[in-house]
């Protein structure tokens, strides 16, 4: 953000680790496109709140690939509200990503989620569960 003056669209997390693509940040940014349209693309848009959901893009951030995973192996969650991916704003963004804690909800621009050993988000697969061999 301090170099840009934006957050970046998440990577696709759905990629093969390999991948060309794999940890960069999806293109179009901004509202009007939600991070999607082109390649790569966001994991999930929720067009009609302008919220993209995929991994960390840590190749563009330029951090290790390491520190975007759990102790378990999987890639951690990045949502973005997409109104701050194209360009910088002059006053505070309320957000549009909606978090709520203990009865409280509070808005913001960015989350960040980590599922539980099992892959179990409140009693819902969030992703397939590591095998052990």
């Amino acid at each position: 953000m301090a170099a840009n003056g934006t957050l970046p669209c998440p990577a696709d997390a759905t990629l093969a680790t390999g991948a060309t693509n794999y940890g960069l940040t999806a293109a179009n940014s901004g509202s009007a496109t939600d991070c999607t349209g082109s390649t790569p693309a966001a994991n999930y848009v929720d067009a009609s709140n302008n919220i993209a959901i995929g991994m960390v893009p840590y190749k563009t951030l330029g951090i290790p690939r390491e520190l975007v995973y759990d102790a378990w192996g999987r890639a951690i969650t990045y949502v973005v509200d997409t109104g701050v991916t194209a360009g910088c704003w002059a006053t505070p963004a309320t957000g549009a990503i909606t978090i709520t804690d203990n009865g409280g909800a509070q808005h913001s621009v960015i989350a960040l989620s980590a599922t539980a050993r099992t892959g179990m988000v409140r009693g819902h697969r969030s992703q397939p569960a590591v095998a052990r061999v």
